[in-house]
């Protein structure tokens, strides 16, 4: 009888000691889990965060590849990309080239510094006389597009005066003296399809 007793005792001591064996590996693989889910949670944050810098530095270049770095308007890529963005949609557009008049003189007598800072002045007057749907661009040395979707050629003719009178209106004193700057305006219209620009 007691035999027998000790004989089940020692039984239910390694049953026991089995249900703790395996209660712990359950603790530990319930930690593992947590450690785990940590893991996978710092991983997912840091993927996250790398994939929105990522992001914003596409978004960074594209705008610095889209963008005249000494004006700060759309480069030339830009402003003809949104020209036939708007031909392709069926849009006919005024254009406009404006050109400052005797500009390398500018950058011979007075030096480039003078030269980029007129082309800024330029630029800023431009973009004080946008308006709704319009958009320049510099195409490139002392040339501007300005876009007008919609619009005919005598609204157009009357925006390029506003230009011209704009840009008249610079206070050069601080580069040089002896004259105002001065441009030249070209105005056509652009239709959609094979045909392009006319008038």
């Amino acid at each position: 009888d007691t035999a027998a007793r000790d004989k089940e005792n020692a039984l239910l001591l390694r049953e026991k000691a089995a249900a703790e064996a395996t209660l712990e590996q359950e603790r530990r693989a319930g930690r593992l889990q947590v450690v785990v889910i940590a893991l996978a949670a710092a991983l997912a944050l840091l993927l996250g965060a790398l994939a929105w810098r990522h992001r914003r530095t596409s978004r960074t270049m594209h705008a610095l590849a889209m963008t005249d770095e000494l004006t700060g308007l759309p480069n030339r890529r830009a402003v003809l990309a949104r020209l036939a963005q708007l031909l392709d949609a069926g849009t006919h557009c005024a254009v406009m080239i404006v050109d400052i008049d005797h500009f390398k003189p500018i950058n011979d007598l007075h030096g480039h510094q003078a030269g980029d800072e007129v082309l800024r002045a330029v630029a800023a007057a431009i973009a004080m006389e946008l308006r709704g749907a319009m958009s320049a661009g510099r195409l490139g040395g002392e040339e501007f597009l300005l876009i007008l979707p919609g619009a005919e050629l005598e609204s157009a003719r009357q925006v390029a005066e506003r230009v011209r009178s704009a840009i008249a209106r610079v206070d050069v004193s601080r580069w040089f003296s002896g004259r105002p700057l001065s441009v030249s305006i070209g105005v056509s219209l652009a239709h959609p399809g094979p045909a392009g620009v006319t008038d």
